[in-house]
C-alpha cells in the first residue's frame, strides 16, 4: 500500500523521495478514452515484483513507457517463478514483460540469482528498457 511506502521512506530517511498513486490503466489508449499523458517524465524508472498477469502488461508497459524521458532507462526486477495451479496459464513472466516492453524502446534482459531473505537462491530477471528518443 502507499502508506506502507510512505513509511519505508521516512524509516530510510529518504528526503528525495514521493509516493503517489499511479493507476496503469490510465496511460494505455482504449476505446473511447485516450491514454492520459503524465504530468512528469523520468531520466530514471525503477520497479520491482510489479506483474503477476498476462492481462496487466500493456498497462504496464504503457505507463513505464510514458513515464521515461527519451532515452530514458526503465530498470524493472522480477522472480522467475513456476506458476502452477488453476491460473497459471493467466501468469505473466519476465520474458512476457520484456515483449510488452519492446515498442517502447530497446529491451535487455539479465539473468541474476537472489542471495538475500525469503528470495535466497530464486533466479531472477533484470529488465532494462531504454526508450526511444522520440516518441
Amino acid at each position: 500500500t502507499l502508506s506502507n511506502l510512505e513509511d519505508n521512506i521516512s524509516a530510510n530517511e529518504l528526503g528525495n523521495a514521493d509516493v503517489q498513486h499511479l493507476d496503469w490503466l490510465d496511460f494505455l489508449d482504449r476505446e473511447g478514452k485516450p491514454a492520459k499523458q503524465p504530468t512528469e517524465c523520468f531520466d530514471r524508472l525503477v520497479a520491482a515484483d510489479v506483474v503477476y498477469y498476462l492481462s496487466d502488461l500493456p498497462a504496464l508497459a504503457a505507463a513505464v513507457g510514458a513515464h521515461l524521458k527519451p532515452n530514458g532507462q526503465g530498470f524493472l526486477l522480477l522472480i522467475e517463478r513456476q506458476w502452477t495451479g488453476p491460473l497459471a496459464s493467466e501468469r505473466a513472466t519476465p520474458q512476457d514483460l520484456a515483449t510488452a516492453l519492446r515498442p517502447y524502446g530497446e529491451v535487455k534482459v539479465t539473468d541474476l540469482m537472489a542471495y538475500c531473505g525469503t528470495l535466497d537462491g530464486q533466479p531472477m530477471k533484470l529488465i532494462e528498457l531504454v526508450r526511444k528518443s522520440s516518441r
